[in-house]
């Protein structure tokens, strides 16, 4: 006789029908027959079939889409705080080596030109990768589509 479902395993069968596995993947990924997988899906009225590959699909897209609006919103913030700080404001600089193989540091009233440049890529690499993750899931302007996007939603913080 075979051991009991465990809760567990009927969750874990649950979350893979919920993702689009067919029923001879998950039978094999928690190793239970098809006959199980099949009455933990009528269990929570699945059917199996295009139908449920489609909203599986559909459900990680908008997941993924949410993923990366909150990705594009931490690297903005991060585009924001490099750009503060490495624009304006004291900076340190140091050197050290030489004969005496000797460290030394000072703190200027603004930063280095080279410093600046530094920031300034780091800025605009950051913008650009904002930028291509919008373009990827609104690949059309807000005019036409009538979606806020992330970068309206940064244009309307500043």
């Amino acid at each position: 006789m075979a051991k009991r479902l465990t809760e567990k395993e009927k969750d874990r069968i649950i979350r893979l029908l919920q993702a689009g596995n067919g029923s001879n993947q998950i039978a094999k990924k928690v190793g239970r027959s098809q006959d199980t997988v099949s009455r933990v899906a009528k269990s929570i009225d699945h059917t199996f079939g295009k139908t449920n590959q489609i909203n599986a699909r559909e459900a990680r897209k908008a997941y993924c889409a949410e993923a990366r609006a909150e990705f594009a919103k931490e690297l903005h913030e991060i585009a924001k705080k490099v750009a503060a700080e490495d624009f304006t404001g004291e900076h340190l600089v140091f050197n050290f080596g030489g004969k005496d193989n000797d460290y030394n540091e000072h703190i200027l009233n603004n930063p280095t030109i080279d410093a600046k440049l530094a920031a300034a890529k780091t800025v605009n690499t950051l913008y650009r990768t904002i930028m291509d993750i919008t373009r990827y899931d609104d690949p059309k302007p807000q005019e036409i589509t009538g979606k806020l996007t992330i970068l309206d939603l940064m244009k309307s913080e500043d």
